[in-house]
């Protein structure tokens, strides 16, 4: 009887080690991220607080989606210098916008950007010629800075890729 009991509570333990260690590995790559919380752990990271201004809602549909509202949550920075052409922007695709939307339009947001700037203010293209665009199947996060790399590394780590 007390080698039964033994075994049942060693089976039970075993069981419990191995649903935790498999719950752990598990991610959701889907998993919706707050935009705010988002693009001001960028702006931190990426030393860019002082030099960038948040935009309205409004301003964001009109720059980057081209007058469409396709998210459920939006927030964007821009440079506030003039020839700056560094921005944040995270955008969380709403049901029935699919992220793919959301790469193209910011995708021309960046060919337009290149085309306005490359006269003026010619260094700026090189920047936002090799822009961070990346997403997590809902989450999708453009960034254009200075620090190229670290820039991505830190998308990366939050889009957790």
């Amino acid at each position: 009887m007390l080698k039964k009991l033994i075994v049942v509570i060693t089976f039970c333990f075993l069981v419990g080690c191995t649903a935790r260690h498999n719950t752990s590995v598990t991610r959701d790559t889907n998993r919706v991220l707050d935009a705010g919380k988002v693009a001001s752990q960028l702006l931190r990271k990426l030393n860019l607080s002082d030099s960038m201004e948040q935009v309205s809602d409004k301003v964001m549909d009109s720059v980057f989606m081209q007058g469409e509202d396709l998210t459920d949550d939006k927030v964007a920075y821009l440079a506030s210098d003039k020839g700056n052409s560094n921005t944040i922007a995270v955008f969380v695709a709403d049901e029935d916008t699919s992220v793919d939307v959301l790469r193209q339009h910011l995708l021309t947001y960046l060919d337009s950007q290149k085309v306005t700037i490359e006269n003026n203010y010619p260094t700026e293209v090189f920047k936002i010629s090799n822009a961070v665009l990346e997403d997590n199947g809902r989450v999708v996060v453009l960034v254009v800075a200075d620090n190229i790399e670290d820039a991505r590394k830190y998308v990366n780590d939050i889009l957790e890729k």
